[in-house]
């Protein structure tokens, strides 16, 4: 059942006690959003990993430039991975989406927390949240988004995220508490 949360399955074929293929095979309808990276020293396995619709295929032995090539691809094409581009100093950046902690709105424009840095874009909030992956950001409020993943500490409708703390307002509240525990559960 876990199946449903993964982004990308690196599946060595040989490996497994049980069918390879039909293995595969049920990853694959358990989430077929996956990307699934195959790797076998079997050839006889290849036809067999794209009818699994696997996202790569890597024979063995391994070459180190094919297999980070192969994962690099994968996360470029993950929801969550896509990068946006922001500016700092009138200089564009492009930052995944994973790397912002939380999003502030000013109006006409936000600015994002990325590791240490601020960075602005020319966007509203509103705009800002059809761009980025909904599993992760939750719009605390009219003026904020969050990381989930970011969140350091939560409690009474508070989030603390290093020193910023940052309040979810009360009718968002039941949704964010539902959000928060359920990425939890998804962690584990």
């Amino acid at each position: 059942q876990k199946m449903q949360y993964l982004d990308i399955l690196f599946y060595d074929m040989d490996i497994s006690q049980v069918d390879s293929i039909e293995l595969g095979r049920k990853f694959y309808r358990g989430n077929n959003e996956c990307k699934i990276i195959v790797t076998s020293k079997q050839e006889t396995y290849f036809k067999e990993a794209f009818k699994m619709n696997a996202f790569r295929w890597i024979s063995k032995p391994y070459v180190r430039e094919e297999v980070e090539e192969a994962i690099e691809s994968s996360f470029e094409t993950v929801a969550n991975m896509n990068k946006i581009q922001f500016y700092q100093k009138r200089i564009p950046y492009e930052v995944s989406q994973m790397d912002i902690s939380y999003i502030i709105s000013y109006g006409s424009f936000i600015e994002a927390k990325i590791g240490n840095e601020k960075m602005r874009k020319n966007i509203s909030l509103t705009k800002m949240e059809e761009l980025i992956d909904p599993k992760i950001f939750f719009r605390l409020n009219r003026k904020c988004m969050v990381n989930l993943l970011k969140i350091d500490r939560y409690e009474k409708g508070l989030i603390r995220m290093g020193e910023k703390v940052i309040s979810i307002s009360r009718r968002r509240q039941k949704q964010f508490d539902r959000a928060f525990q359920q990425l939890k559960k998804e962690k584990e």
